[in-house]
């Protein structure tokens, strides 16, 4: 309930300068690769990347100063059978020489339970998670290219029975490579 509370004083805070000069919004759309260790029932590790197709998001901006501006991001991660659902985020980003940017901030990932998959069979836990993010960016006029390295605080998200063994799969980074488009 106090992560809600403080998402939605944000979200007033960003809302009460919708109509300033140095509020902008954007579209941001990111691919996605999750670093993920798989231990099944008899102790055998399994590491590997798997693919999440793509995140969306509305960007709302404001530009505290001229380098440093804040932004609530909510939106939809299409992460798969394992790792899909709504986020909502904070982030913090400061511009240096005009077209370079990094950024950190936190985000709230709200994961819809998967069932089954094709090939096999998926369980995971339908729950809201905390995730660290911090990344780096190039800014044009219209467009921002930025790469993102998420951490999640907890990383055991669901199950994974695959070829007759049953694995527990845990979530240890998750990589971005994102496109922003500017609409305000």
């Amino acid at each position: 309930m106090r992560k809600v509370t403080l998402f939605l004083v944000f979200l007033l805070f960003f809302c009460s300068n919708i109509f300033a000069q140095n509020f902008h919004l954007s579209f941001l759309a990111e691919g996605s690769l999750f670093h993920v260790k798989k231990l099944s029932t008899d102790n055998e590790y399994i590491n590997g990347t798997d693919v999440g197709f793509l995140s969306l998001y509305l960007s709302f901006q404001n530009e505290i100063t001229e380098e440093f501006t804040l932004e609530l991001r909510p939106g939809l991660f299409l992460g798969g059978e394992l790792f899909s659902g709504l986020e909502a985020g904070i982030y913090g980003r400061y511009t240096f020489l005009k077209k370079y940017f990094i950024f950190s901030g936190v985000s709230l990932h709200f994961n819809e339970g998967a069932g089954h998959g094709v090939t096999r069979e998926v369980s995971t836990k339908d729950d809201t998670y905390t995730i660290i993010g911090i990344g780096a960016g190039v800014k044009t006029k219209l467009l921002n290219f930025s790469f993102t390295y998420n951490l999640p605080l907890e990383n055991n998200f669901g199950y994974i029975a695959y070829e007759g063994k049953m694995y527990t799969t845990r979530l240890y980074g998750i990589y971005k490579l994102g496109i922003e488009l500017y609409v305000l």
